[in-house]
């Protein structure tokens, strides 16, 4: 009798071996095995599928284990040298770990302090015994706050310490200026990443002891940072390594624009430190980042406007997906509107409706799960006739009475209908964003990296110039700043039906 197949086993006669490879990270747990291929000593099917799931599960743990050892060997790596020693004279992880728990005992202890000293004192000698109670309690709070930093240098994740250890470094400068300023998710995020870096190369410094020089070295090695680290053998690796990776390579590095946003993080920190009292003066004031000369006709070209033809492929295409799918109504709001992806993500049901005889579409942060770029991009503006000759009011109208977003999606395309929903950094188009960018290079064969959702905003502003429509219309439609108009904080602005009218004169796909 023949056995049937078990996935992960050979069959040898009337018995099942285990035929697992084991991937290169967790060999060494095998003895320098590259494949598992042991007897089972069964000949039960069911029995065999058990055993190879927890061989399976046995690998797994394995290569994690050695990932998990390969990510604390880079940290380690990429401490600067005074955090290297105190781990070494800790005896490792384990050891400064265990430091690190009796230094926070010991800040406690200092805290609580004592009001007992035995006999009574004159008042010079408590006053002696309070300053140097003081002074060896931040002799400990010190000790417990390098041996912090290094910890999460590591990737640990350490116990907070009993007395406020206060702003010292940038990530608690980092974390102070996102709560002050309530940053969205993924600003503190890029805000995260920036610091991490900047400490991977330069060290955990205190405050008091940056300089231009870090600031400026830094941005120096940042230029040789690789374009894209989001790939599963880049994703998480210290700075350094990244950057020698990048030279050896030849991959594409990092522009002149994200160098320079990453500074202007760092350089926000530091002007954010010294009104609150963290700094005493910000080191990085007058730092600039210096732009070499360049070629231009050798610049990657940015985004650019869809051709018009193009565009009405997209909107052609897009009325294949069911009317209730943002995948069916975001291109026609982006090319007739000029609103942004999230912006017609997040909107809500109650956000379309009628006002004066004029339907209109309100971009807001008021409801939950709605956020906005800036206050200019806060606006209530009129439905083009074209969104209106597509019966976007009519699918609007029809879910009158319901809650939440207006659209749905489905998983890929053709899958379940189901609610948009925020992701961790509480943006709801991210998906979307994916699906549109697969169709348009898939499907519709538009290859060139300039062209994204955003080239449907650039294509609006050109029908906008081509209309001759005034600017104060064209601000208050596209949801732009008002900064260096003078005439901007003047009246009420343009009305509904001012605005319906230049809005209506624009053609997006004229040729």
């Amino acid at each position: 009798m023949t056995l049937p197949k078990v996935a992960g086993t050979k069959i040898r006669g009337d018995t099942y071996y285990l035929n697992l490879r084991i991937p290169r990270q967790a060999q060494a747990a095998f003895g320098g095995k590259t494949h598992l291929r042991d007897s089972l000593k069964t000949s039960d099917p069911r029995q065999a599928a058990r055993d190879v799931t927890l061989a399976e599960a046995e690998i797994i743990e394995a290569t994690e284990r050695a990932r998990q050892g390969a990510r604390l060997d880079d940290a380690i790596a990429a401490l600067p040298a005074d955090q290297k020693r105190l781990l070494d004279e800790a005896g490792g992880l384990e050891g400064l770990l265990n430091e690190y728990q009796a230094s926070r005992v010991a800040a406690a202890f200092s805290y609580v302090g004592s009001d007992d000293y035995g006999e009574p004192m004159d008042p010079r000698e408590a006053r002696l015994q309070e300053a140097q109670d003081r002074a060896a309690q931040a002799v400990i709070v010190d000790d417990a706050k390098q041996e912090a930093k290094v910890l999460t240098a590591l990737g640990q994740d350490v116990e907070p310490l009993p007395v406020d250890a206060g702003v010292t470094g940038l990530r608690e400068l980092a974390d102070a200026y996102c709560e002050a300023k309530n940053t969205a998710p993924q600003t503190r995020e890029a805000i995260a990443a920036v610091v991490r870096r900047f400490i991977e190369y330069g060290g955990d410094l205190d405050l008091a002891d940056l300089t231009t020089a870090h600031l400026r070295e830094y941005a120096s090695a940042a230029k040789g940072l690789p374009k894209v680290t989001s790939s599963a053998k880049l994703r998480g690796l210290p700075m350094r390594k990244l950057i020698k990776i990048a030279k050896v390579q030849g991959l594409d590095t990092i522009s002149d624009v994200t160098l320079g946003r990453h500074v202007s993080m760092l350089k926000a920190l530091t002007a954010f430190a010294v009104p609150q009292g963290y700094m005493a003066v910000d080191p990085w004031a007058q730092f600039k980042v210096i732009k070499a000369r360049t070629k231009h006709a050798t610049q990657t070209r940015p985004r650019a406007p869809f051709l018009p033809a193009d565009a009405g492929r997209i909107l052609t295409h897009a009325r294949q997906f069911d009317g209730a799918t943002i995948d069916r109504w975001a291109p026609l709001l982006a090319c007739y509107q000029g609103a942004r992806r999230e912006e017609i993500g997040q909107m809500m049901v109650g956000d379309i409706f009628e006002a004066d005889g004029v339907w209109a579409m309100r971009i807001t942060d008021m409801a939950e799960g709605q956020q906005i770029k800036n206050a200019a991009s806060l606006r209530t503006i009129p439905l083009h006739p074209a969104v209106l000759a597509e019966g976007f009011q009519t699918f609007a109208a029809g879910k009158g009475g319901r809650e939440g977003y207006l659209f749905c999606e489905q998983e890929r395309w053709g899958g379940k209908l189901k609610s948009m929903v925020p992701d961790a950094r509480q943006r709801v188009t991210e998906h979307y964003g994916k699906r549109f960018s697969r169709m348009l290079r898939e499907k519709l064969e538009i290859k060139d990296r300039c062209y994204v959702f955003h080239s449907f905003r650039h294509l609006w502003e050109d029908a906008a110039e081509a209309a001759e429509m005034p600017q104060t219309h064209r601000r208050d439609l596209a949801g732009r700043s008002k900064a260096g108009d003078s005439q901007a904080g003047y009246g009420d602005g343009p009305r509904l039906k001012a605005l319906q009218r230049s809005l209506a004169k624009i053609d997006p796909l004229a040729d």
